[in-house]
């Protein structure tokens, strides 16, 4: 059996990394992928939600493009980094509390998995194919 990695990448989650982070530290890795999704299904929070979007959307990916068998796949990476920031301003507050700019927090997400490939058999139909002239597929008219 052959193995293949599949990646899966969110660039731009509206969620604070130190809190996607909690959550993905506290996975573990060598879990089969069902209970790893079992367990973040009934996480009520939102990087839960979003954990197990991204391991549903990954599993979907293994399956249908890169043909590996769902009973094999291994999560192998869960790594969450910053991304952009968004800043505005707090019209109510002024300038009391950190001259009244509010910061949102973005990370990025990455999910490695890998698996077996499953193994397809591929017939082939070595008879040749006759052509029929476009007079032999008419019908036959009668009179």
């Amino acid at each position: 059996m052959t193995k293949s990695i599949v990646t899966y990448s969110h660039p731009n989650l509206q969620v604070s990394p130190r809190k996607l982070r909690l959550l993905a530290n506290s996975l573990n890795k060598k879990l089969p992928y069902s209970d790893l999704l079992t367990i973040l299904r009934f996480t009520n929070s939102k990087p839960g939600r979003v954990l197990y979007l991204g391991l549903k959307n990954l599993l979907a990916d293994a399956k249908t493009n890169h043909h590996l068998d769902p009973s094999s796949i291994t999560l192998l990476t869960i790594r969450v980094d910053d991304g952009p920031k968004r800043k505005t301003i707090d019209k109510s507050h002024g300038s009391r509390f950190a001259r009244g700019i509010i910061t949102k927090r973005h990370s990025r997400l990455i999910l490695q998995a890998s698996g077996n490939l499953v193994e397809t058999k591929v017939e082939t139909d070595t008879t040749p194919v006759k052509k029929q002239s476009k007079l032999a597929k008419s019908k036959p008219v009668t009179v």
